[in-house]
């Protein structure tokens, strides 16, 4: 992952952990599986030590369900207890904005990186079991599957009645993903950080049993749209930085499924961590990059220029100028209308979209 942000140093780690603020209550549950929803929020990448007016303009765009998509708190660990990451949580906590907002926004979540506890993270994370535990403390989760040792926190909700039914699919491309190939040219375009692995034919992005589960997923019958989240870019074919890309073989396997699984059902990809917002399209298959909710690379990053054209990576399948100011993904459907609407906005005024688009609901 690569951010530009001015980090201020964690105050207090040798410190005793505050409990009461560190496992959450107060939480609004989600909605109903009978109820029907039309409108969902979507944000990744929110570093607790930078201003948050994302909380209250999340909760004045009222979203019947406000997914976090990674990056939820930075807290990269440096010891085996993970201090920084259980003051990351502390720090969100104490937020007036984020406990207002929590008990108005039915709040979903899975992890990236930096939640969990270590950038770029794969499957030899050390800190993973913990950083996940953290997760499941904090956004007070009972699930039984999501708590089962050795396995990530990927999870999925369906709701609406027959005829109006949404399906939301959150993986985790963490916690069994095999290391990527370094790049042997860093720096250079597309080859940045990572280069794909062709020769990887043993390397996975989802565990044998995520795969299996994501198969069923995609059998539930009677949905009419499916929001599908990663972490991690899908479609980005233009970087050299973490995303599907690096794994040539799981990512035809992920769209080859999603294609067979169609059946008239309007799916959309989400994704978070690249801290540009943007949208993508291959045969069909649109995906909407929202981040960053706090620190989004503004042109001019890293002396890539002062114009779009300068700053903005190659890619075929991007469909606009990359949103280079801090913002969060909507999705709205219009259910009379069989529309769906993505878009983009600004974290301090709702009424700000910076791209939108409609799809047909079939």
């Amino acid at each position: 992952t690569v951010y530009l942000f001015v980090d201020t140093e964690p105050k207090g780690l040798a410190e005793e952990v505050e409990e009461e603020l560190f496992n959450q209550t107060g939480f609004k549950s989600p909605p109903d599986a009978s109820e029907e929803l039309s409108s969902f929020a979507f944000g990744s990448c929110s570093n607790q030590h930078m201003p948050m007016p994302y909380w209250d303009t999340i909760t004045e765009f009222q979203p019947d369900v406000f997914v976090m998509a990674g990056d939820n708190v930075y807290g990269d660990c440096t010891g085996d207890s993970c201090l920084e990451l259980q003051e990351a949580y502390n720090k969100l906590a104490q937020h007036p904005s984020f406990q207002g907002a929590k008990s108005k926004l039915s709040i979903v979540a899975t992890l990236d990186d930096h939640d969990y506890g270590l950038s770029n993270c794969h499957e030899d994370n050390p800190h993973k079991d913990l950083a996940k535990q953290y997760f499941m403390d904090f956004f007070n989760i009972q699930d039984e599957r999501r708590t089962r040792t050795n396995d990530g926190v990927y999870h999925s909700y369906v709701w609406g009645p027959l005829g109006k039914k949404v399906q939301l699919i959150l993986l985790d491309t963490r916690y069994h993903r095999s290391e990527f190939l370094e790049s042997d040219e860093p720096g250079a375009k597309t080859k940045e950080q990572f280069m794909p692995d062709y020769s990887a034919d043993t390397k996975r992005m989802l565990s044998n049993d995520q795969w299996i589960w994501l198969q069923d997923q995609l059998k539930v019958p009677h949905v009419n749209v499916r929001i599908i989240v990663s972490s991690i870019q899908v479609l980005a074919d233009g970087h050299g930085f973490e995303c599907w890309r690096m794994l040539p073989r799981e990512r035809t396997r992920l769209l080859e499924l999603l294609k067979r699984s169609e059946n008239n059902v309007a799916t959309f990809l989400v994704s978070g961590d690249r801290h540009v917002g943007g949208f993508y399209e291959k045969e069909g298959l649109v995906e909407m990059t929202t981040s960053s909710l706090s620190h989004t690379m503004p042109l001019g990053a890293y002396d890539c220029g002062s114009t779009a054209a300068e700053c903005d990576e190659v890619d075929d399948y991007r469909l606009d100028q990359f949103v280079r100011v801090n913002n969060f993904g909507t999705v709205e459907i219009d259910w009379r209308q069989k529309q769906v609407t993505l878009s983009l906005r600004q974290v301090d005024a709702t009424t700000e979209s910076f791209y939108q688009d409609n799809w047909k609901i079939d």
